[in-house]
């Protein structure tokens, strides 16, 4: 029969393994527990967070950026999609761009976005659409936006961006449609738009663009829309852009001088032409145009 000096050892033998093995268990639930609370929020809806677009509310249950308004993700949550225009966003524009690689589709026209356009904008290489005109944008076009090689649309128009157009600009050969119109952009038109070879509209209106259009521009084959009025544009017309099938041409409230050619218009395919406001001489060439009442 055991002593029962025996069994009070061995009961305090029991109650200590007990409460060991008791304080282990709780600090491994607690060690999980905060581990669980630190772990790094994901970098894209940390980024979409960080611009405050979206309130607290619509936020707190959101674990997935695709939960979020105006934001389109793939099957695998990463962001594709923007689309956030006429939203009442307003403060500075300070997305980080360089979080989204696989973002093709930006659009935040409409709103009262300030500051300048990122120049981590440039890293966005399968961009196809950036649409941020009707902002209060300042700041100059970020020169690696001559980056996006894929782009389709680019539209700052509405603004305040001054500085020069890229001289790059014609590194984007898939642009279709490029407005820059209504801001204060400076300095003449890059000869390198002329490698635009996809470019259907170009929008360069109410700015302050100086010297003449580039004769370049005869390279851009399927240009429908040209429309530089209200600058300080200034040359004569160029029988290089006689036989161009552009639909619509404002060439107003500019400087141009000299003749109108004779054989403008003769490809048939102008239907309106805005020449009011210049420097011109000479006669208008009515045998190639069509007039109505």
């Amino acid at each position: 029969m055991a002593s029962s000096a025996s069994i009070s050892v061995i009961a305090v033998v029991c109650v200590t393994c007990i409460l060991f093995y008791g304080i282990y268990l709780d600090t491994e639930v607690v060690v999980f527990v905060a581990a669980s609370k630190s772990s790094p929020l994901d970098p894209e809806m940390k980024a979409l967070l960080e611009t405050k677009w979206w309130s607290s509310a619509e936020t707190n249950n959101s674990s997935s950026p695709g939960e979020c308004y105006g934001i389109s993700c793939t099957a695998g949550g990463r962001v594709t999609k923007i689309n956030l225009a006429k939203s009442y966003l307003e403060g500075k524009l300070k997305l980080k761009f360089s979080s989204f690689p696989n973002l093709y589709f930006v659009d935040l026209h409409g709103n009262g976005l300030q500051g300048s356009i990122p120049s981590d904008i440039g890293t966005l290489s399968n961009l196809t659409v950036l649409d941020l005109s009707f902002n209060q944008l300042t700041g100059e076009i970020p020169l690696s936006i001559v980056n996006l090689t894929q782009l389709l649309i680019f539209d700052i128009a509405s603004n305040n961006i001054h500085g020069f157009i890229p001289l790059e600009i014609g590194n984007m050969e898939s642009l279709n449609l490029l407005y820059l119109s209504l801001n204060k952009i400076i300095g003449s038109i890059p000869t390198g738009i002329g490698n635009l070879k996809n470019l259907m509209r170009l929008h360069l209106k109410s700015n302050n663009l100086i010297g003449p259009v580039p004769t370049t521009l005869a390279g851009c084959s399927y240009l429908q829309e040209l429309i530089l009025s209200h600058n300080y544009l200034t040359g004569c017309f160029s029988h290089r852009f006689v036989d161009l099938y552009w639909l619509n041409t404002n060439l107003s409230h500019n400087f141009f001088s000299g003749e109108i050619p004779g054989k403008l218009g003769g490809s048939g395919h102008l239907s309106i032409l805005y020449l009011s406001y210049n420097n011109l001489t000479g006669n208008i060439p009515l045998s190639h145009f069509y007039t109505r009442c």
